[in-house]
């Protein structure tokens, strides 16, 4: 009579296992891990190598060109998405506005010209992208690009150190996203109540808005070690609310990292027919002038124009 046979209980509970480690896989797995329906579409026979492009350095207020090659004679829905940074790093998206059809020609080329909305007084710049309306952030798997979204209130970087800073000493605050040609003051609420510059050197406009600006500026002498409020001041268009932070006055102040800027993410990389983008999408572009010559009458969305101000304080005409 032959003996029945016996199963090691870890046996079981190794093989019971493998199921729900499988399971655990798969639902690890993104569902975004592959190029989305209309990204598909535009690179899959292509007449060109597929993309979205667009200048560097966009603004509020200002219009702007979004230019598509890919499949010929297709339909494609563009949306302009917020970029979520943290630490230098894209983490997610947020769309901006609506979505918008660009058509592409026989030669696979298509553009829009795009009317960005003004921010509201309390929103700070950053950056966005241009993509298919339908995508996920997986930038692998993205055909856009991403740009520097200037903004009468920019992106501070800080200036070297961390709530409590040296007395007497200048200060190099960096910001970014700031609109070409605006000019930039510190200021700090005294005990009278009222706001007093405290900017070093001269009030030098912008020059590049996806580049680094350096605001000068020094915590005064004889000021008690309290926290006082300080503010970044646009003095071209003081419409917007003027971002603020506290300083604590001291002798010496330990250094703190500034925040670094966004590395622009490697898009499309995992997307068969794509041009990948690099640091900036829009160079080099693809589509020559001639290229671009047959096509019709870009949409337009139209969102309400940017009006800059000018008044006088005591930063005379460079006020706005």
């Amino acid at each position: 009579m032959s003996r029945p046979t016996r199963r090691r209980p870890g046996r079981l509970l190794r093989r019971a296992a493998l199921p729900g480690a499988l399971l655990y896989a798969l639902a690890a797995t993104p569902a975004w891990a592959a190029p989305s329906v209309q990204t598909q579409h535009l690179c899959s026979q292509s007449a060109a190598p597929c993309s979205i492009q667009m200048r560097p350095q966009q603004r509020e207020g200002a219009a702007g060109s979004v230019m598509v090659t890919g499949r010929a004679r297709t339909t494609v829905s563009v949306t302009i998405y917020q970029l979520a940074v943290t630490s230098g790093k894209a983490t997610g998206i947020t769309a901006l506005g609506k979505p918008i059809d660009v058509h592409t020609n026989d030669q696979g080329y298509g553009s829009v010209s795009i009317a960005f909305p003004a921010n509201n007084p309390n929103q700070d710049a950053g950056w966005i992208l241009a993509a298919p309306s339908d995508i996920s952030w997986d930038p692998a798997q993205i055909v856009g690009s991403v740009a520097s979204y200037a903004s009468r209130r920019p992106t501070i970087l800080g200036d070297g150190y961390g709530p409590r800073k040296p007395v007497g000493q200048p200060l190099d605050l960096h910001i970014t996203n700031a609109i070409n040609g605006t000019r930039f003051a510190v200021e700090y609420l005294a005990d009278d109540g009222a706001w007093h510059g405290v900017s070093t050197g001269t009030f030098s406009p912008v020059q590049a808005s996806d580049g680094i600006t350096h605001v000068s500026y020094t915590v005064p002498q004889g000021l008690q070690s309290q926290p006082y409020q300080f503010r970044l001041f646009n003095i071209t268009d003081p419409s917007a609310v003027a971002q603020q932070w506290a300083v604590t006055p001291a002798v010496t102040a330990p250094t703190q990292p500034r925040t670094p800027k966004l590395t622009i993410p490697k898009l499309g990389a995992a997307v068969g027919g794509a041009e990948v983008a690099g640091h900036h999408s829009s160079t080099p572009v693809i589509a020559s002038v001639g290229a671009l010559a047959g096509l019709s009458a870009a949409g337009v969305i139209a969102w309400p124009a940017l009006a800059l101000r000018r008044r006088r304080n005591q930063y005379g005409r460079w006020t706005a």
